[in-house]
């Protein structure tokens, strides 16, 4: 993956996107490197580049190509995207993340990327792993369930009363075990989900996962289109309750059969109510 410079370089030599602006540099208050690309042809565009985490195992990520830039913005006055620039430097600067991701969640489904972890991760988690890894894996009929790992093996997300997971059962935030109770099987893929945009540091994702297992967090609320193991996980590491998989279900039509089921559910009136956060 080419590094911050890189990426902000090859764009200022991309003649199709018009003539440099301006070019901020920045760090975000959880620790990440980005730029702020503003460039213009008839009307001026503003680019937010992130400096993105990297795994190397040996593994491709997800075979999706990605424009480099993680969020796009169109302005047709110089004062206005000059003003934004400042704004959203101050944002990532301060640790301000709940506009920027819920813009970047709700843009397109490119906010994470996905990488394959090797096939003895399940057997070697602290290996690969580091605590406050959001995880994949997958469940049934094109659906994944993630949880958040928070170290020694352990996981935890949004499953069935007991541990396993499962799609059936009353659901609730719990610690499990990563073989035993996530994956259910030692050869069975893990994969990581890396947040373009990083909102909080690994280890107040994993205190915010355990919190919320202390107190039951979703217990008899869980919802499928709207309050599911994904939004669980998206909400200990970003500050917005987003499910990828959902989102590609409503904006695609349907998966593996899946459309008609989700539909159903979220049409009817019988969603149970949610005041926990």
């Amino acid at each position: 993956m080419p590094s911050l410079k890189q990426k902000v370089l090859a764009l200022k030599n991309d003649s199709f996107i018009g003539v440099e602006v301006e070019c901020v540099y920045g760090t975000s208050k959880v620790g990440q490197d980005f730029a702020i690309l503003v460039t213009k042809v008839l009307w001026y565009a503003l680019r937010l580049i992130m400096d993105e985490e990297e795994r190397d195992y040996g593994r491709n990520p997800s075979a999706v190509t990605r424009e480099p830039w993680v969020l796009r913005e169109q302005y047709l006055s110089q004062d206005d995207v000059l003003k934004r620039v400042r704004s959203l430097k101050s944002d990532l600067e301060t640790g301000n993340f709940g506009e920027i991701s819920k813009l970047v969640a709700t843009m397109n489904n490119d906010h994470i990327n996905i990488i394959d972890t090797p096939k003895d991760c399940a057997t070697n988690p602290d290996r690969y792993l580091k605590p406050g890894d959001a995880l994949r894996t997958y469940l049934i009929a094109g659906m994944h369930h993630d949880s958040i790992y928070i170290g020694k093996g352990k996981v935890a997300h949004v499953s069935s009363s007991g541990l396993k997971t499962s799609l059936s059962g009353t659901k609730k935030a719990c610690v499990g075990l990563l073989l035993e109770h996530f994956v259910g099987k030692s050869d069975k893929t893990i994969q990581v989900l890396i947040y373009r945009v990083r909102c909080r540091r690994p280890e107040d994702i994993v205190k915010r996962a355990i919190a919320y297992t202390e107190k039951n967090f979703r217990d008899g609320k869980y919802w499928l289109p709207r309050r599911n193991c994904q939004h669980f996980v998206s909400l200990c590491a970003t500050e917005y309750e987003t499910s990828d998989e959902v989102k590609k279900v409503f904006t695609y039509g349907a998966v593996l059969g899946g459309l008609g089921l989700l539909a159903a559910f979220a049409l009817a009136d019988q969603a149970p109510k949610d005041n926990d956060k």
